[in-house]
């Protein structure tokens, strides 16, 4: 187990990479700071642009995604260059299994996809009427699914046949009795698991 962690500011956010090597955290002051989390060396810092509300790891060189106050998600890379944004009102985001694409959700329900290997413009998904809380990405990458606090689960067909179809309302749609806020999904796609 690792030992307690003191920061120079309040945590807003934290989260660790794939393997548990290293533990990002997010501070009050609007520094992002990367740990070794074996022997908790601050490896990198890099001021936000604004706020954090959340971050992750990326797949690959192992930037980091934010999720700030300005209703953006941005990529910084760990030589702190911000590499792409998603310029929607963002409550959450995801990759694809595969690193080809990601989802992200917006406060106004829409879901954006963005193809992270080609130029393709990012595709709008829209049928939730109000902010997207969670994606979930089966293995199988046939269908994105979103929540929302709307009470729906809503299924997207995934994922590059999305870039050249017209279409972007839901493939399938799952009622709940209240708003749905976490989101899981099996490796098939088959079994949702919501709350």
């Amino acid at each position: 187990s690792m030992e307690p962690l003191h920061t120079p500011a309040a945590v807003k956010a934290l989260v660790y990479n794939s393997d548990g090597s290293r533990l990002a955290v997010a501070g009050a002051d609007g520094v992002v700071r990367v740990y070794d989390s074996q022997g908790q060396a601050l490896l990198e810092q890099f001021s936000a642009e604004v706020d954090v509300a959340g971050l992750l790891f990326a797949p690959g060189d192992g930037g980091i995604i934010t999720a700030e106050r300005d209703d953006i998600v941005r990529r910084y890379s760990l030589r702190l260059r911000r590499f792409f944004s998603f310029d929607c009102p963002a409550t959450c985001a995801i990759f694809s299994p595969d690193r080809e694409f990601a989802l992200a959700g917006a406060a106004d329900g829409v879901v954006r996809l963005s193809s992270l290997v080609t130029s393709a413009p990012p595709q709008d998904f829209k049928g939730h009427t109000n902010a997207v809380s969670a994606l979930a990405i089966p293995a199988n990458e046939k269908y994105g699914f979103s929540a929302s606090l709307d009470g729906t689960v809503r299924a997207w067909p995934l994922p590059h046949a999305a870039f050249d179809d017209a279409s972007n309302g839901p493939a399938g749609s799952y009622e709940h009795p209240t708003a749905v806020r976490s989101l899981n999904v099996s490796s098939t796609g088959g079994t949702l698991l919501t709350g």
